[in-house]
């Protein structure tokens, strides 16, 4: 239940309770849980906000990323006579279209553009080098907002599950449950005021027997997670099967151009050899 309705179940029980001449003392104990619900409201507000803005701050670095990484793409044509077939190109994406690696927000884009960083340096290029700097910067900014934003999730959920809010759940679920045990005991200690057998429901807008799971309920729970399930398996399957091209062809494409370079290398090599053979052939004897 959300602190809104824990709030609204309160409410309505210490109402009733204070209308009924044989509970209004039993009130009290629901009126000093407000004080607490609002320290506690308080403390969720601010750590939802946390979430909020770290969330805020990533999508903004997310957006400089894909900013950046149209620049760089869009330079690296420029060398290669706009061939997205070009090693350097496929080194970079894969087979991926830009739009393709720009969805996940701070995901497998980051590690992807993480990855350019090094290359890009290495290159012979001062425009694409002086990306690999910004690149470094923007990726080394993400990474800290990732954290932050990781970090109030996980603030958010340990308040939840483990918090003030979860001491201040079960407080008001013992209370609840100790009234509704003396609130059950009225009609047999009081035959002559005409309490009806249920009487201690009426005090509660979720009552006790409500909340009791049926088997029904649960199968239909479980067949919806399951289905749920399965459509994210498939989902999982779609992606592992795309990263796994991608990534085989920016294999390929680094290992095109390491041999590249090697065949440069060899026949330099080879030129060199050959010279000199033939000045060792012409040293006078």
């Amino acid at each position: 239940m959300t602190l809104i309705e824990l709030l609204q179940e309160r409410a309505y029980t210490a109402a009733q309770l204070k209308a009924h001449p044989l509970t209004a003392e039993m009130a009290k104990d629901f009126d000093q849980l407000h004080a607490i619900w609002l320290q506690v409201m308080e403390q969720e507000i601010a750590l939802a906000e946390a979430v909020v803005t770290t969330e805020a701050r990533a999508r903004f670095v997310d957006g400089q990323l894909d900013q950046l990484l149209g620049l760089i793409l869009k330079t690296v044509l420029e060398r290669v006579d706009g061939d997205r077939g070009a090693p350097l190109y496929v080194r970079l994406v894969g087979k991926q279209k830009p739009s393709e690696v720009k969805r996940p927000v701070l995901g497998e884009q980051l590690e992807l553009m993480r990855s350019w960083v090094t290359p890009l340096r290495e290159l012979a290029d001062p425009e694409l080098q002086a990306h690999a700097e910004t690149l470094a910067e923007c990726v080394a900014q993400a990474d800290e907002a990732l954290a932050a934003q990781q970090a109030a999730e996980q603030q958010l959920t340990a308040f939840s599950e483990r918090g003030d809010r979860r001491a201040f759940v079960e407080r008001m679920s013992t209370l609840r449950r100790a009234t509704f045990n003396r609130l059950t005991t009225l009609p047999r200690r009081h035959p002559d005021a005409g309490l009806a057998p249920d009487f201690a429901e009426l005090f509660f807008q979720t009552s006790e027997r409500a909340r009791t799971p049926t088997l029904a309920g649960i199968e239909a729970n479980i067949r919806r997670l399951e289905a749920q399930l399965e459509k994210q398996r498939a989902v999982l399957q779609k992606l592992t099967a795309k990263r796994s091209a991608s990534e085989q062809a920016r294999i390929e494409a680094e290992r095109q151009l390491i041999q590249a370079e090697l065949d440069v290398l060899e026949r330099e090599h080879s030129d060199r050899q050959k010279r000199i053979d033939t000045l060792r052939a012409q040293l006078p004897k």
